[in-house]
């Protein structure tokens, strides 16, 4: 009598034990892209962000997003006050330009250098000028695309914080 060696029973216990590592790689694979993805649309919105701020001139904003009708067409908006401080017109900016991948309630962090109080005349008090460098630091949860069950809670166990992606813009102002 003849033993077979290598039938099917031997096939499927290594495909039993190489599909959860493969899948791992995989799934690994697509959390870095991910999170590549977010990092650079955040980097591309701050930069797009930072930009706008820092070349327009005053009038008037649209109103809270998502009102971003009001962008189309020849529309005088968007343009910045940034002499008068009003963060609520650049996040209103952010949210009419904002990438399908980011969510505006994961942001973390929205600050701009040199800062200036909501309402206060920058430019009058001498805390903004023309040709100075402005700085915006973007800090985003990026836990909304974490396809990993449990990364986030491990990222945090061993960080001791919720996984976030910081990125810095800077343009100079211009007027």
């Amino acid at each position: 009598m003849r033993v077979r060696v290598g039938g099917a029973g031997q096939s499927l216990v290594e495909f039993a034990l190489i599909v959860p590592t493969l899948l791992f790689l995989v799934m690994g694979a697509l959390q870095i892209a991910l999170l590549c993805l977010v990092t650079m649309s955040l980097q591309g919105l701050a930069q797009d962000t930072a930009r706008w701020y820092a070349i327009s001139s005053r009038a008037d904003s649209p109103g809270p997003a998502p009102n971003c009708a009001s962008l189309a067409g020849t529309s005088r908006w968007p343009r910045a006050r940034w002499a008068d401080g009003r963060d609520s017109e650049t996040r209103n900016y952010r949210d009419c330009n904002l990438p399908p991948i980011l969510d505006r309630s994961r942001f973390t962090r929205w600050e701009w250098r040199p800062a200036c109080a909501d309402g206060q005349d920058c430019y009058a008090s001498g805390v903004r000028t023309a040709n100075q460098k402005l700085t915006l630091t973007v800090e985003y949860d990026w836990r909304n695309v974490a396809i990993m069950p449990g990364l986030s809670a491990v990222l945090t166990a061993l960080y001791g914080e919720v996984p976030r992606v910081t990125v810095v813009a800077s343009e100079v102002m211009q007027y």
